[in-house]
């Protein structure tokens, strides 16, 4: 199925966008071509930025989907930084010429959120937890000092696949997940932000984490 919210433009565009197509038409009027070119090139790359398309969500309801577009670069066991727990990590560099937008890996409650400044970036992080008890971690990392755009608080619910925020020029994205899931995704392998599963979560109170 279609994924929640969808839209062609991510929403935090559509007043810039709709400002300079007005100014396009004040310029054209008063015959000030040059400034047409400039801002119908600046309205182009906007949109180029800012789209969002439809995502089909598969119809997995344990499958845990990429948060990002991007290019997976490694698979390993290792310590999740936020919930201090062994777990799989699944690292994804981020697509520069993909969608920004950053969709939920799984249906769940936002438990809780971390933003920190590091050098050269910026990165955010949410801690989801399904309702069988699954927790999964995403962070987010940027390049330079972008800060995320988020749709979504601690203490509210989520869809998979639903648009949960924006990060202009985001670099990479690790994905912490239980140790007890079986991965699906292979290093190499390109994947698309609220519909490639990269995990599946397995239900087993003793490798659940």
């Amino acid at each position: 199925m279609a994924s929640r919210r969808a839209s062609l433009i991510n929403p935090k565009a559509r007043a810039l966008l709709s400002a300079i197509v007005l100014f396009i038409v004040i310029s054209f009027w008063f015959e000030l071509f040059f400034l047409v070119g400039i801002l119908s090139l600046l309205f182009f790359f906007l949109l180029f930025i800012f789209r969002d398309p439809v995502r089909k969500v598969p119809p997995a309801p344990l499958g845990v989907v990429s948060p990002v577009d991007a290019k997976v670069i490694n698979i390993q066991q290792s310590q999740d930084p936020y919930l201090k727990r062994e777990a799989w990590c699944i690292s994804l560099r981020v697509n520069l010429s993909g969608v920004y937008s950053i969709r939920a890996p799984i249906e769940g409650k936002i438990h809780e959120q971390w933003q920190a400044d590091i050098q050269k970036g910026i990165d955010y992080a949410n801690w989801l937890q399904t309702d069988e008890g699954d927790n999964l971690v995403w962070s987010i990392r940027t390049r330079f000092h972008t800060h995320p755009s988020c749709t979504i608080q601690p203490g509210e619910r989520i869809g998979q696949g639903q648009r949960c925020g924006f990060v202009l020029l985001s670099k990479y994205c690790h994905v912490y997940l239980p140790l007890g899931c079986r991965i699906e995704a292979q290093a190499g392998q390109t994947v698309l932000a609220g519909e490639s599963i990269i995990a599946t979560l397995i239900h087993n109170s003793q490798t659940q984490s």
